[in-house]
């Protein structure tokens, strides 16, 4: 399995939160596909008489669903990061021109 977004040096230099962000993303999906392997039907909608009978199951399927919601808030905030560190790059390119001697 690939990660969804592995940061190489220069990535960590510029933002080293990015070392977390992928193991953390990394491991929510290995969470997510081991109960969709011990729980394959998982994706059904259940009435609520068998969750109450089943609370495992819905606690899979509570985590399941939370891990993909925490995958997508980490793809968001890779976003979010490169955009700031695009602008604070560009900004600080624009101020070379300004040296003291």
């Amino acid at each position: 399995m690939i990660p969804d977004y592995l940061p190489d040096a220069g990535d960590l230099i510029n933002a080293p939160e990015r070392a977390h962000l992928a193991m953390l993303s990394t491991a929510a999906h290995l969470a997510e596909q081991a109960l969709l392997i011990e729980y394959p039907n998982l994706g059904e909608v259940y009435a609520p008489i068998e969750v109450r009978q089943q609370p495992l199951l819905l606690s899979a399927y509570l985590i399941a669903q939370r891990t993909t919601e925490l995958r997508g808030l980490i793809a968001w905030h890779q976003t979010a990061l490169e955009a700031a560190i695009h602008r604070a790059l560009s900004h600080k390119s624009d101020c070379d021109d300004d040296l003291p001697f």
